[in-house]
């Protein structure tokens, strides 16, 4: 995972960052960064942030959750990873579905029960719901392979919700 971030740093005919410039810029050492790109030792997800940010691949958080990190792996869907205008109509096709479904969510939700009989539906409602999210994490890799600081941006967030 590592080495292949690594080698997609190579871009506009230059050469790919070296495991010596990598492991220096992301703080930690060559022979630990080798055994991290061999798979030999698992990755702390801190170094995956640096590496993120070193390596400009902010796909390779997301990749790590669903891949490496036992709760990602039953929590994230996969995350379809395009340019921004295909992210935003992706997002906006979703949404419309998803507002489609509120109605038959309110009802089911409304006695504060879940029936067997309405369980099928909740599920396909719930899959809809999914699809939505998958789109919104497409939307904030597109963003952040544009140029945006994600941490950034939800830091703000959090500090007008406190």
């Amino acid at each position: 995972m590592l080495r292949e971030a690594r080698h997609s740093t190579a871009r506009d005919g230059k050469r790919p960052m070296t495991q010596e410039e990598a492991a220096d810029r992301i703080g930690i050492g060559l022979r630990t960064l080798i055994r991290y790109e061999e798979g030999s030792v698992l990755v702390p997800p801190d170094v995956i942030l640096r590496a993120s940010e070193v390596y400009g691949q902010p796909a390779l958080c997301n990749r790590y959750c669903r891949e490496l990190c036992p709760i990602g792996q039953a929590t994230k869907a996969d995350v379809l990873q395009t340019d921004l205008p295909t992210s935003v109509l992706r997002l906006q096709h979703h949404q419309t579905q998803m507002l489609k479904t509120m109605e038959s969510l309110v009802a089911i939700a409304a006695d504060g029960r879940v029936t067997k009989d309405e369980l099928p539906a909740l599920e396909e409602i719930l899959e809809i719901h999914i699809a939505l999210g998958q789109a919104i994490e497409g939307l904030l890799l597109a963003a952040a392979s544009s140029g945006v600081n994600l941490a950034s941006v939800i830091q703000r967030k959090q500090g007008k919700a406190a």
